[in-house]
């Protein structure tokens, strides 16, 4: 069967191609201008579509058939209640693949079998310890995932080292060994899975681990709105006392200079240092006042 016949007959036809068939290449070939493979694995469907490039996974078959007739523009063979459906995923994609998540991994088969399960959102790998530590502390993601061994470390001290400079984002941690559950949680993971890998679960932690981020979030925002305008007054509040230190300041340089001044004036005309110490204040309050009066009488 072609890729055409397959995608043009009725859907529960093309349920039971897809439930039937053994595990590999399910079907390949041209369709409408795009190369299209659907791939069948133990846990679900890999569906690879070119010009432009796409691929994803999904777990269950009616899920990727409509996934597929959306990217092609050809859902018109669904009921209308599965046309719905297949536009829904589309509208996911969009909305999640701004989600960035780190996979660290050594294994090429484990990193490429989480890439596609994790295919809504934008996922980067790294295949030794060194490589993820400097992508995590270079570049900022939503959600960590771990596995327990790294070249040139392991995932339980990766989990610390992120820690160390990034407290709250969400790691998932998976492992072989049951031993590092309590390790893995007290590293700082929020979640632990055993192998082999159970998609739904996993699929079902990462969507709730985002949610309760993006909760946090807006409890952060506010918090940090609430810091800001408090620094800003704190600034505000010091530039004003600063700004009065300084006025005052330079008023006293002012009035030092105009004694000084005065006391020349005063020195050279025959007066006595002693008769100026004690008359200067009650002078130079008399002269300001003099000098106020002839400036407001000048203004009318």
């Amino acid at each position: 069967m072609t890729i055409g016949q397959l995608l043009n007959s009725n859907i529960e036809s093309i349920l039971t191609t897809f439930h039937l068939a053994p595990n590999g290449l399910l079907v390949s070939g041209e369709y409408k201008g795009r190369q299209v493979f659907i791939k069948k694995t133990e846990i679900g469907y890999i569906v690879t579509i070119t010009d432009p490039y796409v691929q994803f996974f999904s777990i269950e078959a009616r899920q990727a058939i409509e996934i597929i007739k959306g990217e092609l523009g050809d859902g018109r063979h669904l009921k209308s209640k599965s046309k719905e459906n297949a536009e829904k995923p589309k509208e996911d994609i969009q909305g999640l693949k701004n989600r960035r998540i780190l996979v660290v991994k050594d294994q090429n088969d484990e990193r490429n079998l989480l890439g596609i399960m994790l295919w809504k959102y934008r996922v980067v790998t790294a295949s030794d310890y060194a490589e993820g530590l400097r992508m995590a502390r270079s570049q900022y993601f939503d959600l960590y995932v771990l596995g327990n061994r790294a070249l040139g470390g392991t995932g339980l001290d990766l989990c610390r080292r992120i820690r160390e400079f990034d407290p709250n984002t969400p790691i998932i941690f998976y492992s072989r060994q049951p031993g590092d559950y309590s390790e893995a949680l007290t590293a700082g993971a929020q979640a632990y899975f055993a192998k082999p890998i159970k998609v739904q679960e996993v699929l079902g932690a990462v969507t709730n681990l985002l949610t309760v981020s993006s909760q946090r979030l807006l409890a952060a925002r506010r918090a940090e709105y609430v810091a800001i305008r408090e620094e800003l007054a704190f600034r505000f509040q010091e530039n004003c006392e600063s700004g009065a230190m300084a006025w005052e300041r330079r008023q006293r340089a002012e009035r030092r200079l105009m004694r000084l001044k005065a006391k020349v004036v005063f020195l050279n005309a025959g007066g006595a240092r002693g008769d100026f110490a004690r008359l200067w204040p009650t002078t130079y309050l008399d002269a300001v006042l003099d000098w106020e009066c002839a400036k407001r009488n000048g203004g009318h």
